[in-house]
């Protein structure tokens, strides 16, 4: 039985379980949000009310002014009860949330602080000209036509089939049942399924005989290095960015769904590979590996600049913008590059089955589009993706890198900062980075990529790309925070605290009212603070007046948590008790 038949009979198992076990529900259509405090009673008492003003305006009689004034004290008394009955009870349904299902916690916190829902779909879009379409089959053509054009860039035309191996072929072990296993308990679950309807809590409802099943159906794909048809096709989902208008496709990001099952082979895949090539890639790389982050490459630039200025020196410092990096990944050459990481034979034909074939449509709410190919770029969604895009990357700026024994470059995947303390040598780095870029199909945004001196003095370097000067800025964000010319942070945490104290008024009416406790309270904005506020906390030490400035921002909100305001004259020690919250000082 090859892989494709093997695989059919293995889904119509399991998809007419799920049927016959879960039965079938039909979701999406209109949405319509509803008033929590409205109901019958006090849709009868605003109608009763208006029916006695318009009587009294037309009799003008002192009588039915004393009803009409009855009518709207009996109105405003039962919707203030409504209103405080509905939050009490959003408040129980919160701590029943909070026990249950954490989850659905965060989703109805984050509903009440992002007013716009992004996943409701409009049934109109504009064409390229500006002008909108009506008809079902013109607008599924359009978002087709949309995402053909996004995910398969210009210029990169590769088809898959003009890779031939400089390497003789590698017989690896085959594919065991504990490392099956391991990969249908580690993937997430509650996740949108693929084209094929199976997710994880399918795979982990079958239990041992699932795994059975997947063991077998992975060896053969492992064994005829072919994968299944559905296992390369992905979903795209538009949703919208909360910005810009909706009926024009760019202000829609799309989200990949593929194939559980063929996410579960990939993360096998991607163990192994990551085994083998770890150790090869650059320490400047801190995106998508064990035991570094975002925060990490944050820390580093943050010391690069403090040090610059603490002695009196100048770090010149360009901030790479790629042009569509993930897209733009031509895959023939990213086998080639897999090969000189040691990455050849059996594995190597896995993870090129996976793309051999690889066909994306659009989920509109007219409907689903024709299946079209896309022939670059790596998949997003994948498990893969990010390992594969870091060592496609690595051999890029390793290849680029004029002093490779130098630390003289911080990634985060593509978001590239070069810097040293020689513009010509900069210069001559960016030149390298440019020449490799092309020769591996990506290309560099000259008009995002932005340079900065960091200096006591005012200085301002050029630098330039094939001629074309790069803005000199002042200040430049970088993996979400902002670095300035003078090395100081003031800016980013007047930044932190803008946005903090925005949330905390996207926030308000919970965080205000009596009847939610105070622990859930807590809960909710310590689940939107560390992205805004908490995470350039380790760099506030040099600085007393930053520590004052993050410290006044964390009171105020301890603040609105207990209902309280200065005015109540109430030491912060004793409010920062009653809300169970820590001051900012001790992150430090």
């Amino acid at each position: 039985m090859k892989v494709n038949d093997l695989w059919n009979t293995l889904k119509s198992a399991v998809t007419d379980s799920m049927k016959e076990a879960c039965g079938t529900k039909k979701q999406g259509g209109p949405t319509r949000k509803l008033t929590a405090w409205w109901n019958e009673e006090i849709k009868e008492v605003i109608q009763t009310k208006k029916k006695l003003f318009k009587k009294w305006v037309k009799s003008k009689s002192e009588e039915d002014y004393i009803q009409y004034r009855l009518a709207r004290r009996d109105a405003k008394r039962k919707t203030r009860l409504s209103k405080e009955a509905s939050w009490k009870k959003y408040g129980e349904d919160l701590s029943a949330m909070c026990k249950t299902s954490t989850r659905d916690f965060y989703k109805s916190v984050k509903a009440m602080r992002v007013r716009d829902n992004p996943f409701d779909p409009t049934s109109v879009v504009n064409n390229p000209k500006g002008q909108p379409l009506y008809e079902d089959d013109l607008i599924r053509g359009r978002w087709e036509e949309y995402f053909y054009d996004l995910l398969n860039p210009a210029g990169i035309l590769d088809t898959g089939e003009g890779f031939d191996s400089s390497q003789p072929d590698h017989q690896e072990p085959n594919i065991l049942e504990s490392e099956v296993r391991w990969a249908v308990k580690d993937s997430p679950k509650d996740k949108a399924a693929g084209d094929d309807g199976i997710t994880t809590r399918a795979a982990l409802a079958c239990r041992e005989i699932g795994i059975q099943w997947l063991t077998l159906m992975f060896q053969r794909a492992w064994g005829e290095r072919k994968v299944p048809d559905d296992w390369q096709r992905v979903i795209v989902v538009p949703i919208w960015k909360c910005k810009g208008s909706k009926k024009d496709c760019s202000t829609y990001r799309g989200i990949s769904l593929l194939s559980h099952v063929g996410k579960m082979f990939a993360k096998i895949l991607e163990r192994r590979i990551r085994a083998k090539t770890e150790h090869l890639l650059s320490n400047s790389q801190f995106g998508f590996r064990k035991g570094r982050g975002c925060a990490d490459a944050i820390f580093a630039l943050r010391q690069l600049c403090g040090k610059t200025i603490e002695y009196n020196n100048e770090l010149h410092l360009i901030f790479v913008d790629l042009e569509k990096a993930f897209d733009r990944v031509d895959r023939n050459k990213l086998w080639k590059v897999l090969e000189c990481y040691g990455i050849h034979g059996q594995l190597l034909d896995s993870v090129r089955a996976i793309y051999k074939n690889s066909q994306s449509a659009v989920r509109t709410a007219s409907g689903l589009t024709n299946w079209f190919p896309v022939t670059s770029g790596v998949r997003q969604g994948c498990v893969l993706s990010p390992l594969l895009f870091i060592i496609y990357m690595d051999r890029i700026t390793q290849a680029a890198n004029p002093d490779p024994e130098c630390l003289n470059e911080l990634l985060f995947a593509d978001d590239q900062a070069l810097f040293s303390p020689d513009k010509d040598t900069l210069q001559e780095h960016i030149n390298q980075l440019n020449r490799q870029c092309e020769a591996h199909g990506m290309r560099i945004n000259i008009k995002k990529t932005e340079a900065i001196t960091i200096s006591r003095n005012e200085t301002t370097t050029a630098f330039n790309i094939e001629g074309n000067a790069l803005l000199n800025a002042t200040e430049f964000k970088y993996l979400g925070s902002f670095f300035t010319k003078d090395g100081r942070i003031d800016r980013e945490i007047e930044v932190r605290c803008q946005k903090a104290n925005s949330i905390s008024y996207q926030l308000a009416p919970l965080l205000k009212h009596e009847s939610i406790p105070h622990r859930h309270k807590s809960k909710a904005y310590k689940l939107h603070l560390p992205d805004h506020f908490n995470l350039p906390v380790s760099n506030l030490a040099p600085y007393p007046r930053t520590q004052k400035q993050a410290s006044h921002m964390r009171n105020a909100m301890s603040q609105k948590d207990s209902n309280k305001t200065r005015r109540d004259k109430i030491r912060n020690e004793v409010i920062r008790a009653q809300v169970v919250a820590t001051p900012v000082l001790q992150h430090v």
